[in-house]
């Protein structure tokens, strides 16, 4: 009898929820706006990258990755023009699929300039570390107080350590965006 009992109250129960509507739903998650997108999988989209200015880095368009090779200390590459003018606020993630030929010890820093503080420096950057594998790497730029107003100016120091020289970024894209990626 009691087995009649539970099973009549568990479809009471059910029968219940649907009538009522409390259905339990996964919760929608936020659109996440991208304010600028580079897909180095589709042909073309390295020339943007080619053309701006650059220290001790060599770039390659693969048409699978955009593929930076150091050819020197301290390499970086400025983000295209295109990436300039957006509000700090509205988009705080730098997105990156990318994988690197030496992950261990390797530090990968961007810089950014403001319209009221133009000047790259130590007070506005932001360290990412890459795991093995190719993989999505969401840069949260708040970590860096400065992350405010209006970005005029972004700076990929894709390698930053003594032995840099011979290494190997492959980045599938890069992402400026209102939330991060899973």
């Amino acid at each position: 009898m009691r087995k009649i009992v539970v099973w009549i109250l568990a479809g009471s129960i059910v029968a219940g929820m649907s009538v009522f509507g409390v259905c339990v739903e996964e919760k929608a998650k936020p659109k996440i706006k991208v304010y600028k997108e580079w897909d180095f999988t589709k042909s073309g989209e390295a020339d943007e990258w080619q053309e701006v200015s650059k220290n001790n880095l060599e770039i390659i368009d693969t048409d699978k990755c955009l593929k930076m090779e150091a050819l020197g200390m301290d390499p970086f590459i400025f983000f295209p023009e295109s990436a300039a003018g957006f509000s700090a606020e509205e988009y705080p993630f730098i997105i990156v699929k990318a994988r690197a030929t030496q992950t261990t010890n390797a530090t990968h820093q961007i810089y950014f300039g403001t319209e009221d503080n133009p000047n790259l420096g130590e007070d506005k950057v932001v360290i990412m570390r890459l795991k093995k594998g190719q993989e999505i790497t969401n840069i949260d730029m708040r970590k860096c107080k400065n992350w405010k107003g209006t970005i005029t100016t972004l700076r990929l120091d894709p390698f930053n350590g003594p032995e840099e020289s011979g290494c190997v970024m492959e980045i599938e894209f890069i992402k400026i965006a209102s939330g991060p990626m899973e």
